[in-house]
């Protein structure tokens, strides 16, 4: 009975996800098998076990949990965020982020390096005004600029597959202005500052 319980203890979902969370939340030495295993009841051989077991069943999730609105909820979507930021027909919000590495790869190292001084991955993330991520493009190295991997996602090459007419997403000023996204307004050639038009549209 004993051995009953310990097992289903083992293979509980929960202890799977602790594995995960604790060795994605470290970097180093403290990624290491040995210091992962501490405080949480498993041996060393078990954790890289774990982590292929826990990778695999949140990759598993991925359709299910990202996936691009259909024409009914773009408009629902659409509808919420007029009437919240007085933008009509805007679908999404789309940025760039980091995902921070904690050594320099080994191949092509330099192109990881970022202008925050660290080495990364690059990512574009398109999410809703429930902040539910839609889209999602990444791994491309952390130099690259958020405009280039906009330009090379399937939003750019196929946007009669994402967006019906009139619709688009808003991004900041690392965006080009496209029919399908709006960007805020950045400083031209020569302009001091943004006109009061301008500063109200970014804010």
């Amino acid at each position: 009975q004993k051995r009953g319980l310990k097992q289903r203890k083992h293979f509980s979902s929960e202890l799977h996800l602790l594995v995960l969370l604790k060795y994605m939340g470290s970097e180093g030495n403290a990624a290491s098998l040995l210091t992962v295993k501490q405080g949480l009841g498993i041996g060393k051989g078990s954790v890289k076990n774990y982590l292929e077991r826990a990778v695999d069943a949140v990759l598993s999730l991925f359709h299910d949990t990202v996936f691009w609105p259909g024409e009914e909820e773009r408009t629902e979507i659409a509808v919420r965020i007029r009437e919240k930021h007085h933008f009509p027909k805007c679908v999404g919000f789309v940025d760039g982020t980091h995902l921070g590495l904690a050594f320099k790869p080994e191949l092509d190292g330099e192109d990881y390096w970022t202008w925050k001084q660290s080495y990364a991955v690059s990512a574009m993330v398109v999410c809703d005004d429930f902040k539910r991520i839609r889209y999602l493009n990444l791994g491309w190295p952390g130099s690259v600029h958020d405009q280039r991997i906009y330009q090379n996602s399937s939003l750019n090459k196929k946007p009669n597959l994402y967006f019906a007419t009139r619709e688009y997403i808003l991004g900041d000023s690392a965006f080009s202005n496209t029919p399908t996204v709006v960007p805020a307004y950045k400083k031209s050639g020569g302009q001091v500052m943004l006109t009061a038009g301008q500063t109200f549209f970014n804010d």
